[in-house]
């Protein structure tokens, strides 16, 4: 349960990173449209990002189907 709530932070600081780099993504579209090394570097950054996410949440749903059926088969 308790590295269940872990996770569940770093999804969460996950997030928050994805949004900022989003943002940042944004502003180099809008007001740097020529620097595209920097907008190609904040995309890897977002899908690396996106991936992490993608891989944690999924232990996380796979800790709490364990956590379910442990407590099913101690009954």
């Amino acid at each position: 349960y308790c590295i269940t709530l872990i996770m569940s932070k770093e999804l969460k600081d996950l997030l928050l990173e994805i949004k900022d780099l989003e943002a940042e993504y944004d502003y180099y579209c809008l007001h740097e449209p020529n620097d595209t090394e920097s907008m190609e570097r904040i995309k890897g950054r977002i899908i690396n990002a996106n991936n992490k996410y993608d891989d944690l949440n999924k232990r996380v749903e796979q800790e709490k189907l364990d956590g379910v059926k442990e407590s099913s088969f101690s009954k």
